[in-house]
């Protein structure tokens, strides 16, 4: 854990007058890992002289422990960096909720633009002569790896031409992101992204209708609402994607229309 501070719910740490701390100490050097591990599956063949790779993904979700304390700097005696029933109940009711949330982790050092959605599974006091002086916090996650502030792009598509759009997720492969699509003439709508070879269709599109696409719960929306949106659609979901060396999505619509593109890159990081 490299950061001092953290935003849980919004709420600063620092606004409860405590910063992340190491109460086992160290000796400066520090192992972090960089996101949940891989697992590669394989398959033994040929008596053991080959194991070709049949599976790969992720196991778990990132889980993060650490400890919290007084200030130093604010608590320069023993009696100020005691932590209080007072302060201890209001940590509590913070951190530990029935609830994913998101949290942020801070450091003046580095820019810290990632974002892990989960919860506090644990918390152990950790005292001195019977005195609360920190806490260790085992937060888990939703996800093996952290996701980068949303991004949102808008652009006018004429019929014929090009958006060249481009992924910047780590993670090399597709994802689902959100869509709004104003349309400005009527018929049929194909969304096609060279990139996935992929075309989204939406029948009996007419002018002014907006599209709202939501990727994460694969629910849409129309204000057309005289024509169900999903008797229209042929369910293939729109994909951005990149793989090493290629990022940029060539996107075409059979409508005019205006697009805005919404996701959040996957950022191959823990906390």
């Amino acid at each position: 854990m490299y950061a001092s501070d953290f935003i849980f719910d919004g709420i600063n740490l620092s606004s409860f007058g405590c910063v992340i701390c190491d109460f086992e100490g160290s000796t400066g050097v520090e192992e972090v890992e960089a996101g949940a591990p891989l697992n590669f599956k394989t398959v033994s063949t040929r008596k053991g002289n080959r194991f070709p790779l049949i599976d790969v993904g992720y196991d778990n979700a990132l889980e993060v422990t650490f400890d919290i304390c007084k200030d130093p700097c604010a608590a320069a005696t023993n009696e100020a960096a005691e932590i209080t029933d007072t302060e201890y109940l209001a940590l509590m009711r913070w951190l530990v909720r029935n609830q994913f949330l998101t949290i942020r982790f801070l450091d003046d050092r580095l820019s810290m633009n990632r974002y892990y959605n989960g919860a506090f599974s644990s918390v152990i006091k950790l005292t001195i002569d019977s005195r609360l002086y920190g806490l260790r916090l085992t937060f888990v996650t939703d996800r093996p790896y952290a996701l980068g502030a949303s991004i949102s792009s808008t652009h006018e598509m004429t019929s014929g031409t090009a958006w060249n759009y481009e992924d910047t997720s780590h993670l090399t492969g597709t994802i689902i992101p959100d869509l709004e699509i104003t349309l400005h003439a009527a018929g049929t709508l194909r969304l096609t992204n060279q990139f996935t070879g992929k075309t989204m269709v939406i029948t009996d599109c007419t002018s002014g209708e907006k599209i709202t696409f939501y990727g994460d719960s694969l629910t849409m929306f129309s204000t057309n609402t005289s024509k169900n949106i999903w008797n229209r659609f042929n369910y293939e979901f729109f994909k951005i994607g990149n793989r090493i060396g290629n990022s940029v999505n060539q996107i075409t619509s059979s409508l005019d229309c205006t697009l805005k593109i919404t996701y959040r890159p996957i950022i191959k990081d823990a906390p």
